[in-house]
């Protein structure tokens, strides 16, 4: 139920709602046509990069990544790389089965980069969507595969029983603890980077996390096409709602 209330209040397609309503209202025509603009200017301006580019700017600012410096040799013997997974595809595989989706892809990379960098052990966390297909295996348990097949290697440990960040938190906290992990290298999305470094600092506050963030926002460029809606203000609106909702609803 909360994947489809989100699905519903999410842009483009709670804009599009709002404006069905609006449209349906008996009301005076003048209060009727100023609701109707004012919800497609919403509609419009929630799709446009020089608009929404600011926003998640503001939401995530960008941040210095990694560097030896902050894990120098003598301190990597507790520390790992930690990616925190964004979902599966049904189908995505060569023969048909799940795949990471683009996110979790994204970032399984780019963790599987600082590990190499740094000569570090690789960590996941990634369990079941709140509503998965009934055949659906964990993110943890695609990652595995994938790490496998493509990369030659194996994660230290894969966490697969969390569902949200919040959980993600939680259930991670307890292979640090046990392992002795002082200090981790977070690999998510930075637009997720706020949220996911509140959880982890609040599930485990002995340990040291450092946000390795990717696809950093830049500030907006201001050009007359950034103000027009685009696939990629769409996206970016998006991303940047559902991390609204999400951090205030505690996930």
């Amino acid at each position: 139920m909360r994947s489809v209330l989100a699905a519903l209040l999410l842009p483009p397609t709670g804009f599009l709602l709002l404006l069905a309503v609006l449209a349906l209202i008996r009301s005076p025509a003048l209060w009727r046509r100023v609701s109707l603009a004012l919800a497609f200017l919403l509609l419009w301006l929630g799709g446009s990069l020089g608009v929404v580019a600011p926003l998640a700017h503001a939401w995530a600012p960008a941040a210095a990544q990694p560097t030896l410096a902050m894990v120098p040799a003598q301190r990597r013997e507790h520390t790992l790389v930690l990616v925190l997974g964004g979902g599966v595809r049904r189908g995505a595989g060569p023969a048909g089965e799940y795949e990471p989706n683009a996110e979790t892809l994204e970032r399984l990379h780019r963790g599987v980069w600082w590990a190499r960098q740094f000569d570090l052990p690789l960590a996941f966390t990634g369990g079941r969507s709140p509503n998965p297909q009934a055949d659906q295996p964990t993110e943890a348990a695609v990652v595995r595969r994938v790490l496998a097949a493509h990369y030659g290697m194996l994660p230290a440990w894969a966490e697969d029983r969390s569902s949200n960040t919040a959980e993600n938190a939680r259930f991670s906290a307890e292979f640090l603890h046990q392992l002795g992990v002082r200090r981790v290298v977070l690999v998510t999305h930075a637009l997720h980077m706020p949220r996911a470094m509140r959880h982890f600092r609040a599930a485990a506050p002995g340990v040291e996390f450092i946000p390795a963030p990717l696809n950093q926002t830049p500030p907006a460029t201001w050009r007359v096409l950034d103000f027009v809606p685009s696939p990629e203000g769409i996206r970016l609106g998006r991303y940047l709602a559902y991390e609204w909702l999400a951090n205030a609803t505690g996930h």
